[in-house]
């Protein structure tokens, strides 16, 4: 099925893309997860050292939310590569915001570590569902 290994491909893209992409973003900001904050609204170390970055993670790596991109990158590959499957963007984003409400919940990330998050997901799985999207022929 040449339309679920495109979208494969793409997904694939999209996760090495945004795992790359939020790592660089975290060790730019370096923002602490709120359930290691020492300041009210949590610590900002821009550019800590390496091995600092490495060794506590929870120190520098909420800002922005990688998960919610690479989910949200998923939902808008798979959502623009299947059309006639209406019920995947609404599910798949309303599913998106309950998994950012359990992130804030379990001190994992900050509420302002998901805008940016989503807006990174969806906008590499537009670009990237679109630049390869073929025409499907019924």
């Amino acid at each position: 099925d040449n339309r679920a290994l495109q979208t494969a491909s793409q997904l694939t893209e999209a996760f090495i893309a945004l795992g790359l992409g939020t790592q660089v973003i975290k060790y730019v900001t370096g923002r602490e997860n709120p359930s290691d904050a020492t300041v009210r609204g949590g610590r900002w170390r821009p550019f800590p050292k390496w091995s600092a970055f490495q060794n506590n993670k929870t120190k520098y790596d909420a800002f922005p939310s990688g998960h919610l991109a690479t989910f949200v990158s998923a939902i808008t590959i798979i959502s623009h590569n299947y059309p006639e499957k209406r019920w995947i963007g609404p599910l798949g984003y309303s599913i998106a915001g309950l998994c950012s409400l359990a992130m804030i919940n379990n001190g994992v990330h900050w509420a302002s570590d998901f805008p940016l998050g989503f807006a990174l997901g969806y906008g590499f799985g537009k670009f990237i569902s679109k630049r390869s999207h073929f025409t499907i022929i019924p």
